[in-house]
């Protein structure tokens, strides 16, 4: 899935700070750069968001 198609914006009015992706060989992660909507999310990537609380814990919910 990419970034467009969660649609982090227009569904939940949340901002994509940055992306952080597990390194392959260690239990470290690395900001991927400047993400775009055609940016792939891994199950293991951390997604950094600013928003209001409550859109945030919307979030969570619809997506675990």
């Amino acid at each position: 899935m990419t970034l467009g198609e969660i649609g982090l914006r227009e569904a939940y009015s949340l901002n994509l700070i940055t992306l952080l992706r597990k390194s392959q060989d260690e239990d470290e992660y690395h900001i991927v750069g400047v993400p775009t909507a055609d940016t792939h999310v891994c199950d293991t990537d951390l997604i950094l968001l600013f928003g209001k609380g409550e859109k945030i814990k919307r979030f969570i919910e619809v997506n675990s």
